[in-house]
């Protein structure tokens, strides 16, 4: 288990191995069994450690005493056949603490840890959660933008593909498209719950919580426009292979047709039987120069019909 305290010192955080008041303590890469021991050590419902193992727990705020549960989906990067997927995200405020539980070493916790989020402080334990939102629902803009630009790559790739592997990664990146799409509306619900609290939250919780809508309607409205353009590329993308292939065969065709000529004629002329002029030393020139004259002749025919 990777089970980090960090206090704020200055604009950058700290680790620390003191349990003071207002620490954030982050928990990646957690298993069930380190999960009961940040139980029994902060008193955390277990329920609520258990909520971050599930890959398909929905978003919410939930609320236990004196801990309340924020549970988001965020877009993570992966190795292998899919690129990005979703994760969820537990984000439990303590009267002592705030915690986060992933199952992965998310890349939103790091810009935490390296200071890259500025104007954050656990003193201001909303505002904090606020800024990890709005951070997850910048990563999602992000992440559309970087299979945006797969896409753009693999379109020009396309007009020269016989392959199926242009087909394979374009299915892959709608796959991690269709996860963004669920992922988001399932976060959309979390920020409706949020909303019903405003009249509890100050200027700059508020201002926080429009921003996070922004940017996550903004990651919607890319995914649906991404999704639509892999569509229509997908569904042409047969047809571009076939015509691609189609090409390649008639090259081979003509190709073919070509050198049947000088073959046929290397062959009439190399029967055993009287040609005339076949002891003359000029006429090897004169076959030469037949299947040359042959060949082109048919090569500007087929140009001329716009068959090459």
């Amino acid at each position: 288990m990777t089970l980090k305290r960090y206090e704020l010192q200055g604009e950058h955080f700290r680790t620390t191995l003191q349990d003071s008041s207002g620490c954030w303590i982050d928990v990646s890469r957690a298993t069930k069994q380190e999960l009961e021991q940040l139980h029994t050590r902060y008193g955390v419902p277990q329920q609520f450690l258990s909520y971050a193992l599930d890959p398909n727990e929905k978003p919410r705020v939930q609320e236990a005493g004196d801990y309340t549960l924020y549970v988001l989906q965020a877009s993570h990067a992966k190795e292998g056949s899919t690129p990005f997927d979703t994760v969820p995200l537990a984000i439990i405020h303590s009267p002592q603490s705030i915690i986060t539980v992933c199952e992965h070493l998310h890349t939103v916790l790091l810009d935490l840890k390296t200071g890259r989020l500025r104007d954050t402080s656990t003193e201001k334990p909303l505002a904090f959660i606020l800024h990890i939102l709005l951070r997850v629902a910048q990563r999602y803009v992000r992440d559309v933008q970087h299979i945006s630009g797969k896409v753009e790559e693999l379109e020009e790739r396309l007009e020269q593909s016989t392959h199926n592997h242009e087909l394979l990664t374009l299915m892959r990146l709608q796959k991690s498209l269709v996860y963004f799409k669920t992922a988001l509306k399932a976060n959309a619900r979390l920020l409706t719950m949020l909303k019903r609290r405003e009249e509890k939250l100050n200027d700059q919780e508020k201002d926080l919580l429009e921003e996070i809508s922004v940017e996550s309607e903004q990651a919607q409205d890319m995914v649906e426009i991404e999704l639509s353009v892999l569509g229509n590329i997908m569904s042409a993308f047969g047809s571009v292979v076939s015509n691609n292939v189609n090409t390649v065969v008639r090259l081979l065709t003509v190709v073919t047709v070509l050198l049947a000529i000088p073959t046929w004629m290397t062959g009439l002329f190399g029967m055993n039987l009287t040609v005339p002029g076949q002891h003359q030393p000029w006429m090897f020139a004169v076959v030469v120069l037949l299947n040359i004259t042959a060949v082109v002749l048919l090569w500007w025919t087929l140009r001329r019909r716009k068959w090459l």
